[in-house]
């Protein structure tokens, strides 16, 4: 349903009466697609004062395994502020 709203977002945000390529489409797809994902990481790391690089690493891992490895890293949260620590081992 996600992949349904976005395409149509992405449409929506297309200039009206010019002609793209399928591959412009494609490719437009994909960049809308990373710059969203990107707003999105940053509007969390900004929420819970995280450093971005960080956290991109920390989802990165997360998405090329498929699964949280809770035993690797460890949150702190000191009054408003949170950091993300990859754990020593």
């Amino acid at each position: 349903l996600e992949e349904r709203e976005d395409i149509i977002e992405y449409i929506r945000s297309l200039e009206t009466g010019r002609g793209m390529s399928e591959e412009e489409i494609k490719n437009g797809y994909k960049n809308f697609k990373e710059m969203k994902s990107n707003k999105a990481i940053f509007d969390i790391s900004q929420k819970h004062n995280i450093d971005i690089d960080l956290l991109k690493s920390f989802i990165e891992e997360i998405i090329k395994f498929s699964r949280f490895d809770g035993e690797k890293y460890i949150l702190v949260r000191l009054s408003q502020k949170a950091w993300l620590f990859p754990k020593q081992t």
